[in-house]
């Protein structure tokens, strides 16, 4: 836009840009989860499938996880593994929750392809 010394529009021009076209992928998740009774062992195993989209990529992650519960069940330790079919996640979880109506969860999560993703993580909210 050029203005006159008035502050009058002298000239201007438009342009306008279309947005690139996107589509979004198609994702497939599958889970089966079980427990061991007498043990108690909780074990979880999810296969997220994504295909298609836009920029065409298609993969797959793949979620492993245990829960064991100690002392009457108050407390559950947690394992976990998360990877991916183009190998590049490899993630693994560990932690703990307490469990007496609040609930109380200590993680941490180590990135083996990427250190600046470790963290730790305390979460406290209300279990019903």
């Amino acid at each position: 836009t050029t203005y006159n010394a008035d502050g009058s529009i002298a000239s201007q021009t438009n342009t306008i840009t279309a947005a690139a076209d996107y589509t979004t992928p198609t994702t497939t998740v599958i889970g089966v989860a079980t427990a061991i009774p007498v043990v108690g062992l909780k074990a979880a195993i999810d296969l997220d499938s994504v295909s298609g989209g836009t920029p065409g990529v298609s993969y797959s992650v793949t979620h492993y996880g245990v829960e064991y519960p100690i002392v009457g069940g108050l407390i559950a330790l947690r394992a976990g593994k998360v990877t991916d079919s183009t190998n590049t996640i490899d993630q693994t979880t560990i932690g703990a929750g307490i469990n007496i109506g609040l609930g109380l969860n200590v993680a941490m999560m180590t990135d083996a392809k990427n250190s600046k993703n470790n963290s730790a993580l305390v979460d406290f909210g209300f279990a019903f």
